[in-house]
């Protein structure tokens, strides 16, 4: 569901990328079967989920020590050292080791 929620948002609002932290990969890959024309940034700190995302079609995935203390600005940080420009970046998220209780969300990052 997250997915096709996703793919809607890209639909209507122009996105510079996709920011997906994940433990499995499931949902980059939920995602990218959508093949949405922008990068879906897969950030995993299992380097085995990397590697297995390396095949899926508009999946970056992105080795990560440990989760990011604020993902927006990992998104600002990643995008301007990439040379990726745009308006907005959507971030989607949902329960992590560091908030095991969190619902699933989608939100949007502004980049400028």
């Amino acid at each position: 569901a997250m997915a096709e929620v996703v793919e809607h948002a890209l639909n209507a609002v122009p996105c510079a990328a996709v920011f997906v932290p994940t433990r499995s990969g499931t949902t980059a890959r939920l995602i990218s079967r959508f093949k949405p024309g922008v990068w879906i940034v897969a950030a995993s700190s299992d380097a085995a989920v990397c590697q297995g995302l390396t095949f899926s079609c508009g999946v970056l995935p992105v080795y990560v020590e440990t989760e990011p203390e604020e993902w927006p600005q990992f998104a600002r940080d990643w995008l301007k050292a990439n040379g990726i420009n745009g308006p907005v970046a959507i971030l989607v998220a949902g329960p992590s080791p560091r908030h095991p209780h969190a619902n699933p969300r989608l939100e949007f990052i502004r980049l400028g």
